[in-house]
């Protein structure tokens, strides 16, 4: 019994001798593996089956770079160009196409049913027609992807993501276009021919930039000249880059004011295509927003013809490499530059495009307008200046010059053009006027009562009921470019309306 007992006594002893000694060694293998560096895990050999059930028209899904004519919920039509991302679809069974347009960083959601035509850039093929469009893009832009996509819509290598749309069997076809050959084929349907110009400004900044002089030349749609025309603007304030163009303050202090020419230029070019180099960058916005701030003159100046290739190049080298001289004494000035560019176009280098559309006036013109354009030849730099036009003499009466001392405290009113934008000229005019130590007072009509010093007007021209009462009361009006140009407790040219001695 008691050998029994002790035999019990000696496996126990034994078992648990084994147990601590396993769970030591455990400690100990534990202890060694948190003290040892990380092993670098090896890649692996083995490379993944590729996918074999991707379809032809899936592998195109790329990016596409393109000029948009788009349409906005108002029926307002304007061109973009960027490049296609993605398509999301949303409700009520459309889709939105993610686009960055080009100089921006960010990304812009546009409806594919609202996208009128697509150029597309790389390829030198347009598509139109909402199907078709709808159609094409559908086949070659990818899914955006979604932030949190559900386990549902995630794709795996042996099932990819499905369309949100049937994939039809063949592409949407595009329209190639033609190459070309002659100068006609640059025109859209119903164009009447080119408008090529050119415009010197106070500046590169297409938002603030004012045009101080523009040059047109006209061609028909073979490409014959039609008609030269220029002019000089005044801008309303100082030139501070005299020294690229030559024209300086004194140069436009008789020259017309973009309102008095707007209807002159707008006729000209109605229903043309506009050819310029730096067209889309340059030119293009300066002209819209000089139209945008006449009231009574809306137009649609269309896409036109940009002649700037890529990559970029100035006008005196391109112009080098197709054999056309563009003088060093006609650089930088409005119609020379201009003759130029009608040449240039002429001469059809390869990387022209064919125009989507035309300058369309959306609204009527004057029966009659009056050209005040002023030439270069007409003024010399710094030298004397021909007597400014004035309205005509009606019954005796016309504009007589005078003088005001502006006087820190002194009060003046203001009239101008209709406008929403921020900078106008009439605006920038009351800033300059503000920092000079005069008082801006803001008024309907002309007070009968405590009147303010002058009237502050755009034009002496400018049919508003301010001015149509300053005419009445022979109220002192000063031009926004004369005051511009003045300083603190100088004195600045007024104009009254009176009676005159009429000429024999």
């Amino acid at each position: 019994m008691n050998t029994s007992l002790q035999g019990l006594i000696a496996i126990a002893s034994a078992v648990s001798a084994g147990v601590l000694i396993r769970w030591r060694l455990h400690v100990h293998r534990r202890t060694l593996t948190s003290h040892t560096p990380p092993v670098a895990q090896q890649p692996s050999t083995l490379v993944p089956a590729p996918i074999t059930n991707r379809s032809p028209r899936q592998e195109r899904r790329t990016p596409l770079a393109v000029r948009m004519l788009y349409r906005n919920s108002r029926g307002e039509e304007a061109w973009y160009e960027g490049t296609l991302l993605s398509r999301k679809p949303v409700d009520d069974g459309q889709s939105t196409v993610n686009v960055r347009l080009d100089g921006e960083s960010f990304v812009k959601g546009f409806l594919m049913d609202r996208m009128q035509r697509l150029q597309l850039r790389e390829e030198n093929s347009v598509i139109e027609g909402a199907a078709s469009i709808r159609e094409t893009l559908i086949a070659r832009l990818p899914l955006a992807r979604t932030r949190k996509p559900s386990s549902k819509a995630r794709a795996t290598p042996d099932q990819p993501l499905a369309p949100s749309a049937p994939v039809p069997n063949d592409a949407a076809p595009a329209t190639a276009v033609t190459p070309i050959e002659t100068v006609d084929q640059l025109l859209p349907h119903g164009a009447r021919g080119f408008a090529v110009f050119d415009l010197e400004t106070t500046g590169v900044d297409t938002t603030r930039a004012r045009i101080v002089e523009i040059g047109i030349v006209l061609l028909r749609c073979d490409g014959s000249l039609e008609e030269e025309w220029q002019s000089l603007i005044n801008p309303g304030e100082p030139i501070p880059n005299s020294s690229i163009h030559g024209i300086d303050d004194d140069m436009v202090q008789t020259a017309p004011t973009f309102d008095e020419l707007g209807p002159v230029i707008a006729e000209k070019l109605a229903d043309r295509v506009l050819v310029a180099h730096n067209l889309h960058r340059f030119d293009l916005p300066i002209l819209q927003r000089h139209f945008q701030e006449l009231p009574g003159l809306p137009l649609n100046l269309g896409d036109g013809i940009d002649t700037m290739p890529k990559p970029r190049r100035k006008l005196q080298q391109i112009c080098s490499e197709h054999g056309i001289r563009l003088h060093a004494s006609e650089a930088h000035t409005a119609l020379g530059d201009t003759r130029a560019l009608a040449a240039l176009l002429q001469a059809l280098p390869g990387h022209l495009k064919a125009a989507q559309s035309s300058v369309r006036l959306l609204c009527s013109l004057p029966e009659r307008t009056t050209d005040r354009s002023l030439q270069r030849s007409d003024v010399a730099r710094s030298g004397a200046r021909p007597s400014r036009h004035v309205e005509p003499a009606t019954g005796g009466q016309g504009w007589k010059q005078t003088s005001i001392e502006l006087q820190p405290g002194l009060t003046f009113m203001a009239t101008g053009p209709q406008s929403t934008a921020r900078d106008t000229e009439i605006r920038r005019a009351e800033s300059h006027g503000k920092n000079l130590g005069l008082t801006y007072r803001k008024c309907n009509t002309i007070p009968k009562r405590d009147r303010p010093a002058f009237l502050l007007s755009t034009s002496l021209s400018l049919n508003s009921t301010k001015m149509i009462q300053a005419r009445e009361k022979g109220f002192p009006v000063v031009l926004t470019r004369d005051l511009m140009r003045s300083r603190q407790g100088a004195t600045v040219t007024a104009h009254q309306w009176q009676l005159v001695d009429e000429q024999p």
